[in-house]
């Protein structure tokens, strides 16, 4: 070998980016992102040809996200037709393709440039109204009042062409017509969603194509407003169908009977819009059903619904035993049964009962009863009135919502979003499950409650019915539970909490166990004085980095933790990194602050009568070598006193909303000026700080240049 390769000082075995193969160094540009890329190929000719044939550059593109909903039909047209050159180009890379426009003949364009056919997934979004009304969308009307649907003959013709298509996603507000004859055209189509929520719903000759379909048909999801008989029919006939997702203003008896057929069905999400969707003649086929072990390989099931979950309904339910995933929104009474449930991982159940409905509180089953369970969320959609404080029993406590996320999993429960779950229309799998690589093996997780106090058990109970066994928890939240009662927060088992959240105020500190040794962050926010503060009764946190005392004013609208500051930062606060004061009508800093010499981020805005004198800022601010994010927003601010020029790390400055703030020549050069890494100033609504000086001033520093660029008012 020859021992110059050997020698690393050798200019000659020096490898630089012309040395990089180009799948090497696509892959590199392709971290990047697509966005840097493009101006990365303006440098040489290399970089342009990597940047159009790298394929994890161009998995995806979607030619409807910069447009909005209200923008002309010409905008929309016009954005597909200039993108036509592009799309041509990398129609080879493509693996999902989502084009949103309105003339048949610029649908056509574009999916004539996806030729030859390699395109597997396809996401179109039309207006198919009359060319003669074509139009801009200028209010919510013209998406409801449609007119007569124009031919799109020219689009689907070209759909036809897209042989190698797996998947199809149609949102329109009319069903084309021409639909049903170019999906019988598509040899490997697996998958398919046609929305048409806005109009009358699918129409009749989608059942034969469905038919035609069956064989290879896998997913299957419909967005109608009515489903016709002919489309029901053939549903029970899809033997292959793996996922079904309807959404529809009621549950026919023929499609809850074609359901109960579906045996290699493994995902059903059912929504109804209706006011009477008749889910007790959906449990009347479904309960026999369930009985006979139909369904055998249903693993998820999402079901939403305005009425009442009938009770049978919830026996038919349960008897799926080997469900993983299961949401229900409903109005719920009793669902105890679903306790049998033991393979569930996720569970998400919500009550939309009415304010004035009469009847028993929801009973739902204590999640400490699901051996595997992951997650889960319990909430209720009914107003927090003083004669209803709660809406949801789980054992002794009677709550308005709790949610617990597992401590191996970023995948949380479902959540229900007001219009239809997100992922009928808008995505097409399911999120991978991820494992945490930083939680693995850990059994912690997050818990958050939302209760009246008189409601909550001690917490040992409390943990008790809503932790699933085994779990050591890590993150506790009480949102609007004002206060927990000492009995809650005074349990061994948040020793080994690592975040927790209260609302309250900081007098419930005093409850809490005597070390809380693991705990990083410490959220406080709420209203009431803060009695009865001592140092020596405060709990040790050694390993607080994050600390959160926010919005703490008592009922004469003063600071309720101003005069016990020295109690509350006397002990554990040389660590501290982030620290967020705002909201407390503070008029002086606290003293106590020196100590925190290790603060990065200090959030003081909204302390409407604070002030920053130069003996404050001398004793507190000058000794916080490494602060970084200084929020002054919303104070009471007048000068920059000159020793703030010794916080030479800032890098971020907050000083909006201070209406008698002046900021003169001196000050720039003075304390500006000084900051060498100061980067960001934030000056609006401050009308006295002569921003259009400091935008002329040239910058000599990385400071001066930040104040310059400054965009006040």
């Amino acid at each position: 070998m020859d021992p110059a390769a050997l020698n690393p000082s050798d200019a000659s075995s020096t490898t630089t980016i012309n040395d990089l193969p180009d799948d090497l160094l696509g892959r590199v540009l392709a971290l990047a992102g697509r966005r840097e890329c493009r101006v990365a190929a303006g440098a040489c000719r290399r970089l342009r040809r990597l940047f159009y044939t790298e394929p994890a550059l161009w998995r995806s593109l979607h030619l409807n996200r910069a447009m909005s909903p209200f923008s002309g039909a010409d905008k929309l047209d016009s954005a597909v037709m200039a993108h036509l050159p592009l799309l041509r180009r990398v129609a080879g890379l493509l693996q999902h393709l989502s084009i949103c426009c309105e003339a048949d003949s610029v649908m056509a364009a574009a999916l004539s440039s996806l030729q030859p056919a390699t395109l597997p997934s396809l996401c179109l979004s039309i207006s198919c109204r009359h060319s003669s009304s074509r139009r801009g969308v200028r209010s919510w009307d013209d998406i409801f009042n449609w007119d007569k649907p124009a031919s799109m003959a020219a689009t689907f013709q070209a759909l036809a062409g897209l042989t190698a298509l797996t998947r199809l996603q149609l949102l329109c507000d009319v069903q084309p017509s021409e639909l049903p004859a170019a999906l019988c055209s598509l040899p490997h189509l697996s998958g398919l969603l046609i929305s048409t929520l806005h109009s009358s719903g699918v129409s009749a000759e989608l059942g034969p194509a469905l038919r035609h379909l069956a064989p290879r048909l896998t997913q299957l999801r419909l967005n109608s407003v009515q489903v016709p008989t002919s489309v029901a029919d053939v549903l029970g006939v899809l033997a292959c169908l793996r996922s079904l997702r309807l959404r529809s203003s009621s549950i026919q008896p023929d499609i809850a009977a074609a359901v109960t057929q579906l045996a290699a069905l493994e995902a059903l999400w059912l929504e109804f819009t209706g006011d009477s969707p008749d889910l007790e003649g959906a449990a009347a086929l479904w309960a026999p059903a369930s009985k006979a072990g139909q369904l055998p390989q249903l693993s998820s099931l999402r079901l939403r619904a305005r009425d009442v979950l009938p009770a049978q309904l919830v026996e038919a339910v349960a008897r799926q035993t080997q469900l993983t995933e299961l949401a229900l929104q409903a109005v719920l009474g009793d669902v105890l049964p679903l306790s049998t449930l033991q393979q569930l991982r996720r569970l998400t159940l919500c009550d939309v009962g009415d304010d004035e409905a009469e009847g028993p509180v929801p009973q739902l089953p204590p999640p400490c009863c699901f051996a595997a369970l992951e997650a889960y969320s319990f909430s209720s959609s009914v107003q927090w009135l003083v004669d209803t404080p709660y809406r949801i029993s789980l054992g002794d406590a009677y709550l308005h919502s709790c949610t617990y996320e597992g401590g191996r999993r970023t995948q949380r429960a479902f959540e229900f979003i007001d219009g239809g779950w997100d992922s009928l229309l808008n995505s097409w799998d399911e999120p991978d499950e991820q494992e945490d690589p930083a939680e693995d093996g850990g059994t912690g997780g997050r818990l958050t409650v939302c209760a009246t106090s008189q409601t909550l058990p001690p917490f040992d109970q409390l943990a008790a019915v809503l932790l699933p066994p085994g779990v050591l928890l890590q993150e506790l939240h009480f949102e609007e539970t004002d206060p927990p009662p000492a009995a809650v927060l005074g349990s061994t088992r948040i020793a080994a909490l690592q975040c927790l959240k209260i609302e309250g105020s900081p007098g419930i500190l005093n409850a809490l166990p005597q070390e809380l040794l693991h705990l990083t962050r410490l959220v406080l926010t709420g209203k009431g004085p803060a009695t009865g503060l001592q140092p020596g009764q405060l709990p040790s946190m050694p390993a607080l980095k994050d600390l959160e005392l926010a919005r703490c004013i008592d009922s004469s609208g003063g600071s309720a933790i101003d005069a016990c500051m020295p109690a509350l930062l006397s002990q554990d606060i040389e660590g501290l990194e982030f620290l967020n004061l705002s909201g407390n009508m503070f008029t002086r800093l606290p003293p106590s602050l020196a100590a925190a010499t290790r603060l990065k981020y200090l959030e003081l805005s909204n302390n409407s009568n604070l002030d920053l004198t130069a003996e404050d800022t001398d004793q507190i601010l000058a000794r916080m070598p490494v602060l970084q994010y200084l929020g002054l927003n919303n104070n009471s601010v007048e000068r920059l006193p000159p020793s703030l020029a010794a916080a030479t790390s800032l890098t971020s400055l907050g000083l909006s909303n201070n209406s008698g703030l002046v900021i003169t020549e001196d000050d720039v050069q003075q304390v500006l000026a000084r900051m060498p890494r100061l980067q960001h100033l934030w000056l609006y609504h401050s009308p006295n700080c002569l921003t259009d000086s400091l935008k002329e001033r040239a910058p000599a520093t990385a400071a001066a240049q930040a104040a310059a660029s400054v965009s006040a008012l």
